[in-house]
């Protein structure tokens, strides 16, 4: 076994000689232990990475869920409840014409009670009162699915000549 110098401070030395204390066991143990958590220190930093992956993919997966129901409830309101003002409207802020957030009231005031009744079960925290931030998932889904109608009806709506439908063409 190879031989090891432990030093101590001379307090401590004194009172380890003076209750008897045999050094090398206790050392041992007490290296064994420290020995242990820094194996165990090891494994739990490597498998962070994976831990990081999944906790990354389960984000992914909410996200597109989220998406596809915001999506769902922008395209069921633009079927349902929109005007043909609104749908202009959010259409253009899906094209980037109104920046990242947009006024409810200014843009799409049926929409705002549209969602207080189709999203109130979906996400019951949301504050749906004044703006919609397509920076989350829902709220992104929700402006394009209004548009995907709007982008599908709007040669129908120029084949009628719908007043303005044609100049946006």
């Amino acid at each position: 076994m190879p031989k090891v110098n432990v030093y101590l401070p001379a307090d401590l030395a004194r009172d380890v000689k003076g209750h008897g204390i045999s050094l090398s066991p206790v050392c041992q143990a007490a290296l064994r232990v420290e020995v242990m958590r820094a194996e165990a220190s090891t494994a739990t930093r490597s498998d962070l990475a994976a831990v990081a992956d999944r906790l990354a993919l389960t984000d992914k997966v909410d996200n597109d869920r989220r998406y596809l129901e915001g999506y769902g409830v922008g395209a069921d309101w633009a079927r349902e409840a929109a005007s043909l003002r609104e749908l202009r409207g959010v259409s253009r802020h899906c094209e980037g014409d109104l920046g990242r957030s947009f006024d409810l009231v200014d843009i799409a005031p049926s929409l705002h009670s549209f969602l207080m009744v189709r999203c109130a079960a979906l996400d019951p925290e949301a504050d749906w009162f004044e703006r919609i931030d397509t920076e989350t998932a829902f709220n992104r889904g929700l402006v394009e699915g209004a548009a995907a109608v709007y982008e599908v009806v709007r040669p129908l709506l120029a084949s009628r000549d719908i007043a303005g439908a044609s100049k946006e063409q």
